[in-house]
Parts: structure tokens; sequence; C-alpha cells
């Protein structure tokens, strides 16, 4: 949910960028073509998105998963207190 909140953040900076250098060289069409550039361009950065978010999921559950099949023993509880309590973004 994070990597999605900072996305959503990066989006409007990137399209308010892209819509104030249309205005300064075009006035308002400007502002409007120079959004609508930088959605297109935040367009082809979800799939980049994707791959972290699966990455980050999969890979926390293939851990997780492989780990059993191989019949290895989970952490005895003395050690896990140590440990900080796992949350998933």
């Amino acid at each position: 949910m994070r990597q999605i909140k900072i996305f959503g953040v990066v989006l409007i900076l990137v399209v308010l960028l892209t819509a104030l250098l249309g205005y300064s060289a075009a006035g308002w069409e400007g502002a409007q073509n120079g959004a609508v550039w930088g959605l297109v361009m935040m367009a082809f950065a979800l799939p980049a998105l994707a791959i972290f978010i699966l990455a980050r999921y999969w890979g926390s559950y293939a851990g997780r998963w492989g780990s059993a099949r191989r019949g290895e023993e989970p952490k005895a509880s003395a050690e896990e207190e140590d440990l900080p309590p796992y949350k998933f973004e």
C-alpha cells in the first residue's frame, strides 16, 4: 500500500510539473497538453510498479512456502520475541 501511495504522490508531481512547463511555453492549451503527457509517462511506469509489488509479496510467500516444503522447523518463540513483528505493506 505504501508503494501505491508514493506512486500517487509522484503522479501528481509529474503531472503538475509537465503542466507548468506546458503553461510557460504555450499558455492554457500547453498546460493541458503537458498534463496529458505527464499522465502518459506515469502510465508507462505502472508495469514497473506492479513488478515491485509482486516481487515483494510473492517473494515473502515463496520463502515461507519453501521452508514449509523442506520441513524446516519454525523458529523458537524465544528467538522470535527479539524480532519486531512482521507487517505486510
